[in-house]
């Protein structure tokens, strides 16, 4: 009988000072939880496979350069219950190539000017694209929308106010942590992957990851919990060896809410989403290193081309024409807010979507629905997620 089982692993995570240097992630700080978690070594073979010895047997294979793969393991989407601090999967967020940018206060304000989509805040420099903002006072009070554009300070919206703001509209966007594409100051992170024994006192199997970067995706599905899917690679940063067994490991309680009662918008324009996608499409190498002992350096996100899919329920074409919109080439912005407990709320945006591919006709438990893949753009603009 096997001393160690599948499920009891563990995985530790933290961003790294130094590209590729051991950050010393600890079970206490950084545990995450995280499904279907595996380590796959990635090195390069030498086979040998012709070599002359008088036989007719090749020759002995040698193992080259290469690093360590963490491959398609799951992170429940959750915030950290507290509002302006970073989720449990935040280091693993950001070595997918996104930056963070935690709100830390309540930026509020009374509107210069407003529109049926547009507000004119006092000062929208902290602000960014994919947060929420919520009127407070005047016109259109309690209205919460998100942010899909900024010029100066006037704020575009997802979708029209009930009523038209003006001066009159006091607004507030909500304390949060922001992530959105970025193509400076990338991280790497430091993954240690404890497999643990099922006997008392018999040691861990400990991997240590350094330089780890990778890609993200989700999916959202009514009425399910939606998961992060992460694809991580990095170098071995020291031999696998045995480990004391971690009894500090400390998760945050958080439950993810589901994807129900939510708010979503295609277009300006109220959507009932059965299925939503979302792939970073990051393309991750780890460049030659002949001075590293397995001969790569750090993992870097070296290009991104993020897009996704939809499922839609039908609509009469005065409400949606894809066909057209995918062939004129037309934008529009997706967003979707869900969550009703500050700190565990989630909005996604995509501000400027058009449709990649084909539409088509599909099935939704015989509704009439449509399939529509799409691309995400705008330099480190393509897509946002932010925990209010």
């Amino acid at each position: 009988m096997t001393d160690y089982l599948s499920q009891n692993r563990l995985l530790t995570a933290k961003v790294e000072t130094t590209a590729g240097t051991d950050a010393e992630p600890t079970a206490a700080a950084n545990a995450v939880a995280c499904e279907a978690l595996r380590v796959t070594p990635d090195f390069a073979v030498d086979q040998a496979e012709n070599e002359h010895r008088s036989s007719l047997d090749a020759g002995e294979p040698t193992s080259l350069g290469g690093g360590i793969t963490l491959p398609g393991f799951g992170v429940r989407l959750k915030g950290s219950g507290t509002a302006g601090t970073a989720p449990e999967a935040a280091p693993l967020l950001r070595a997918c190539a996104l930056a963070e940018t935690v709100t830390s206060s309540a930026i509020a304000g009374t509107a210069s000017a407003g529109g049926a989509r547009t507000l004119t805040l006092e000062d929208a420099s902290a602000v960014q694209i994919g947060m929420p903002i919520t009127l407070t006072g005047g016109t259109s009070s309690g209205d919460t929308r998100t942010i899909v554009a900024i010029d100066g300070d006037e704020v575009t919206v997802d979708a029209d106010w009930t009523t038209e703001t003006d001066a009159t509209s006091a607004y507030s966007i909500p304390v949060n942590v922001l992530y959105g594409g970025a193509s400076l100051d990338l991280v790497n992170a430091t993954l240690y992957h404890y497999l643990n024994s099922k006997v008392s006192g018999l040691d861990s199997i400990l991997t240590k990851v350094a330089g780890a970067a990778g890609n993200m995706s989700l999916t959202l599905q009514r009425d399910q919990v939606s998961l992060m899917s992460f694809d991580l690679r990095g170098l071995l940063a020291a031999a696998v060896a045995t480990a004391t067994r971690p009894t500090d490991a400390a998760f945050d309680p958080t439950k993810p809410p589901p994807f129900r009662n939510a708010a979503c918008s295609l277009g300006g324009v109220s959507t009932r989403l059965r299925t939503f996608t979302l792939d970073l499409a990051n393309t991750v190498e780890q460049p030659d290193d002949p001075t590293a002992l397995y001969g790569v350096g750090p993992a870097t996100v070296t290009r991104r081309q993020t897009g996704g899919s939809l499922a839609l329920y039908k609509e009469a074409l005065s409400t949606r024409n894809v066909l057209s919109q995918f062939l004129d080439n037309s934008e529009r912005a997706l967003a979707i807010r869900y969550g009703s407990v500050a700190g565990n709320r989630i909005a996604i945006t995509i501000p400027r979507l058009v449709y990649s591919g084909n539409p088509s006709d599909t099935d939704i438990g015989n509704y009439a629905g449509e399939s529509l893949p799409f691309r995400g753009l705008g330099p480190d603009a393509a897509a946002f997620i932010c925990h209010w």
